[in-house]
């Protein structure tokens, strides 16, 4: 529900959840618990495509929304709320959700007990991953006025 737009419904299609990018982003939330870092390279220096790609993700176009935040402050719908919160008609986590670059997604949330970051302890956490991506096989329709399946 988070990720069907509707407020900007004639803007942007609506994502379509993904599985496989949600297994990616749920890894990469426990990653960087486990190994105290927040980035979106972890610390072997992997980006988001270098995740996708060796979990035989195939795609034209891909991103990556990371927060965190205090576990019983936050939530996380409220993480999401900061992201949808950013100003439009800019590159940024929003622009990420309701843009047309993408149109899949999926969302890793762990809860980390003691997350410390470059000797920061930020306590219990909650670390939400969002990845999104656009896959080269496209999506299948029919055409309405019987031309041919088309790919979109």
């Amino acid at each position: 529900d988070r990720f069907e737009n509707p407020e900007e419904s004639d803007c942007a299609p609506r994502l379509k959840w993904s599985a496989e990018l949600a297994a990616v982003a749920l890894a990469h939330s426990k990653d960087m618990c486990d190994r105290g870092f927040f980035d979106h390279k972890n610390p072997d220096n992997q980006t988001p495509f270098d995740r996708m790609e060796a979990s035989g993700i195939t795609y034209v176009a891909a991103g990556e929304n990371i927060a965190f935040g205090t576990l019983g402050a936050y939530d996380a719908d409220d993480l999401e709320d900061g992201f949808m919160a950013e100003p439009a008609c800019q590159v940024n986590h929003r622009s990420n959700i309701l843009g047309r670059d993408f149109t899949h997604v999926g969302v890793g949330i762990y809860e980390c007990s003691n997350y410390v970051v470059d000797g920061n302890n930020y306590g219990s956490v909650i670390i939400l991953t969002q990845d999104f991506a656009s896959f080269s096989y496209g999506d299948i329709r029919e055409d309405e006025h019987d031309y041919c399946p088309a790919l979109g």
